[in-house]
């Protein structure tokens, strides 16, 4: 009777003992589970997150593909307008979107500029030959001899003028005034060499020739000049006529704010994923 007991009572300790294990094994997988499928649900919440945060982020440039500007209402600067166009005729109408008036200016202001090289080429050309003319034919020796020889005084400076009545004094370098007066004025009339105050021959070819060279001299660096001056009236013209036009789109559109949509196409993840893109600045 009593070893029954013992066997019966052992028995009943490792039935216990079995059934304890198992709900233990169970209670442990259950829990481990739900740990794993709530570490895979954050996860999962947080890759949904990051994915949002690019599609709206400002600095879309992971893998761009394509980039297309779909609508823009731009504020222009008078300011810019009217420098760009000071510094180079048209560069302000390129500013503001008027290119057909961008070429007028920029085409008027190569014009000017190359006609200004022609012409001050031409007059600086003009000017060397006329020098050397001179130089050629009118003699300072003859003119001092005439001085001595016909006036009676050795030179025309203004200790004689009372005597001789002379109205100018001949340079002692080869200035620009010095050129100018030698054919000028008839004071200095026997310096060139086909006259002859012996005879009292007065007439002077070379002088009328002399004249004529450095007169079309001249009007070729008048010409120059002119040009200079289109130049800068052209770009005066124009810096107004770009501060106007940025002035006038200004009005036009929202003066006080820049308006943008943009579209772009991105590889992410190897998933082309569209976005557009609206930008509104203030100023």
């Amino acid at each position: 009777m009593t070893s029954k007991l013992i066997l019966f009572l052992t028995l009943m300790t490792v039935c216990l003992l079995m059934t304890a294990g198992v709900k233990a094994d169970i209670d442990s997988t259950s829990i481990s589970d739900f740990r794993q499928v709530e570490q895979y649900d954050n996860r999962m919440r947080l890759e949904r997150l990051h994915n949002v945060s690019l599609l709206f982020a400002d600095d879309f440039n992971d893998f761009p593909m394509f980039e297309e500007e779909l609508y823009k209402t731009q504020h222009h600067s008078t300011g810019r307008a009217f420098l760009f166009s000071l510094i180079l005729p048209g560069a302000g109408e390129i500013y503001t979107g008027s290119k057909f008036k961008a070429a007028l200016f920029m085409g008027l202001e190569v014009f000017s500029w190359y006609s200004y090289i022609t012409s001050y080429t031409k007059g600086q050309d003009l000017e060397d030959e006329f020098r050397a003319f001179a130089d050629d034919y009118w003699n300072p020796s003859d003119y001092r001899a005439w001085l001595v020889e016909v006036k009676g005084v050795p030179s025309d400076t203004i200790d004689f003028a009372e005597d001789s009545s002379f109205t100018h004094h001949l340079p002692d370098f080869m200035t620009q005034q010095y050129f100018e007066m030698i054919g000028k004025y008839d004071q200095f009339l026997y310096g060139w060499s086909d006259t002859d105050y012996d005879t009292g021959d007065s007439t002077s070819e070379l002088r009328d020739s002399y004249l004529g060279m450095r007169e079309e001299s001249n009007n070729k660096f008048d010409k120059a000049r002119n040009f200079a001056i289109i130049s800068i009236a052209n770009r005066m013209i124009s810096a107004f006529d770009a501060a106007l036009s940025a002035r006038k789109l200004n009005k036009k559109a929202d003066r006080f704010s820049e308006v943008q949509l943009k579209a772009r196409l991105a590889d992410y993840h190897g998933e082309k994923i569209p976005k557009l893109i609206f930008t509104y600045k203030f100023f």
